[in-house]
């Protein structure tokens, strides 16, 4: 376990080139991250001097994904399956003849076969990936660049909220379509005029409220697990199945997005009630949470919003 002032300190030893205003920002950063101690740290970092290089890059994915496949192996009994990337076909010799599929960086096994619904959890329903990469605002707003000194680092620019939302919009627009009613396609439709074409007097806004209930798998997964990229969204799932949360008929709407901009909508059908699992990466621990963010140091705000100046 790894304290944020130990990763400052890290930081500052080995980004010797960042300027002390730099360090300050990180720092600060860290403190308002939503990061609980937890939160798992490369092994590569961990050691002194710090040892970032392609072998140790590659022992990590390795672990991360091997782990995943024999646990999702072990669940279903399933011994030869399609799989998600060359290394994972290389390490269970699958074959030349199988199938690979690569879901949203995460390794995750589907079939059409009925005589797999036995050992499934979950149908998937309609899928949702718009791609905004063809507009150059979109694509530029966050990429990797090297700078005037030839040092490489993360490049964002001023269009990155308005991208992100405009993407998500793309996403939430398509599908609705799918999956609202026909009373709530209405509804849209009254509060989109509501919003666009104000008529004189007192009018009435139609708006849907969150209640803090619906994110708290997404923050509980970031204060634990950190940003691990796409596989935050099956933690999060695992989340609500190990608070119990997932019964059978109960529809699960998973949504993320990343730079270019992607932003990807899994609507699932459970099967069956999932229970606690012990192979569910919060077994053991999930009775400790949600954890009240305002009360530790340096709590996230419930709400984000894009900046006006911006």
């Amino acid at each position: 376990m790894w304290s944020k002032e130990l990763v400052i300190e890290r930081a500052r030893q080995t980004c010797t080139n960042l300027p002390e205003e730099t360090m300050v920002f990180m720092e600060k950063l860290s403190e308002k991250s939503g990061l609980g101690p937890s939160t798992y740290l490369p092994e590569a970092f961990r050691r002194d001097p710090p040892h970032d290089c392609l072998e140790e890059a590659r022992k990590e994915s390795e672990m991360v994904i091997f782990g995943a496949v024999e646990d999702l192996l072990a669940k279903t009994g399933v011994k030869v399956v399609p799989s998600l990337s060359a290394m994972i076909v290389n390490r269970y010799k699958l074959g030349d003849k199988v199938a690979s599929y690569n879901i949203s960086g995460m390794a995750i096994l589907l079939s059409n076969k009925p005589s797999d619904s036995h050992v499934t959890k979950h149908q998937l329903i309609h899928a949702v990936r718009p791609n905004t990469a063809a507009s150059d605002s979109s694509y530029n707003c966050f990429t990797r660049l090297e700078d005037s000194q030839g040092l490489l680092g993360i490049t964002t620019t001023k269009d990155l909220i308005q991208e992100a939302i405009k993407t998500i919009e793309t996403n939430l627009t398509t599908l609705g379509h799918l999956v609202l009613p026909i009373s709530e396609k209405i509804q849209f439709i009254a509060n989109y005029i509501a919003r666009h074409f104000r008529a004189r007097g007192k009018g009435q806004t139609w708006r849907k409220t969150r209640s803090k209930t619906d994110m708290e798998a997404s923050r509980m997964t970031l204060y634990w697990f950190d940003n691990a990229a796409s596989s935050s969204v099956w933690s999060g799932l695992a989340y609500a199945k190990a608070k119990g949360r997932i019964k059978k008929g109960g529809r699960v709407w998973q949504i993320s997005f990343g730079s270019g901009f992607m932003c990807n909508s899994l609507i699932m059908k459970a099967t069956r009630a999932v229970d606690r699992d012990e192979k569910n990466p919060w077994s053991g621990e999930i009775d400790e949470f949600p954890v009240d963010l305002k009360s530790t140091e340096g709590g996230i705000p419930y709400e984000f919003k894009p900046s006006k100046k911006i």
